[in-house]
């Protein structure tokens, strides 16, 4: 059935002559719905996102820049190995070297070493072992005049150890950083990449000098050693930086000088 339209209930007369009795409403105008409120745009994120990225990148870049830094500007420092057995360590393609500062039995006797230790040994105790820092200081002093002209050179003699890195020092002396980890002190210079070409030729050559000229450890480290090469046939020299840090450049084989 089909709806009337409103105006089919009006008469002729009511259409010609409208009064407001029959006029039809008109409907009221709905209003538009209001806009959704509009939220903040989101912070460009760009740059967080990179900012993570230049940090990693800051911090590798800068261990070659400090070294090249070391390099440049460190003091040239010699240093005694201990005996090595050249067929455990040089097996892959660098060689792994320990020094006769690096144990704490032959830095007993240095100034310092005990206040050092008690002290080291309390932060241990107080802290993990992951967060104590356990970082000590090295005094080195070089030798003779005389002595330093010798080949191989002779090694610098260790005259005092310290938590604190020293201030004060002799025109001849520097102070190496290094970190205290099971009675052992690592000092950053035990690892070398060696070229594998001349890998089995410098293993038969330490094993010949050590087998000839056996070196025994220096009951005194404060005493500097002799000045006879067959009592240090294998010393290594490495740049000392202004805070401690240290940077391998060769060590001697006898008269035989091999650059890193």
């Amino acid at each position: 059935m089909t709806p009337l339209h409103p105006d089919s209930r009006l008469t002729p007369d009511d259409r010609a002559n409208p009064t407001p009795s029959t006029l039809v409403p008109a409907p009221h105008p709905q209003p538009e719905p209001a806009a959704p409120p509009r939220l903040p745009a989101p912070p460009h994120r760009s740059g967080w996102f990179w900012l993570p990225l230049m940090a990693q990148a800051a911090l590798i870049l800068l261990v070659p820049v400090q070294s090249a830094l070391t390099y440049a500007t460190g003091e040239t420092v010699v240093l005694q190995t201990v005996p090595v057995d050249p067929y455990d360590v040089f097996r892959g393609y660098y060689v792994t070297l320990s020094y006769n500062i690096s144990t704490s039995q032959l830095l007993e006797e240095v100034p310092g070493w005990q206040e050092t230790q008690l002290s080291l040994e309390a932060d241990s105790n107080r802290r993990s072992l992951f967060s104590s820092d356990r970082t000590l200081y090295v005094v080195l002093e070089a030798p003779a005049a005389d002595a330093a002209s010798t080949t191989p050179p002779t090694p610098w003699t260790p005259v005092a150890v310290s938590r604190d890195r020293p201030t004060q020092l002799e025109a001849n002396q520097v102070a190496l950083r290094g970190r205290y980890e099971y009675w052992s002190i690592i000092y950053d210079l035990e690892r070398y990449y060696m070229p594998e070409d001349r890998r089995d030729e410098i293993n038969t050559k330490i094993s010949e000098i050590q087998q000839a000229n056996p070196v025994e450890p220096n009951p005194d480290p404060t005493l500097a050693e002799s000045s006879s090469n067959t009592t240090r046939p294998f010393v290594v020299e490495v740049k000392v930086g202004g805070l401690g840090q240290g940077v391998p450049l060769g060590f001697w084989l006898q008269d035989e000088y091999i650059r890193f």
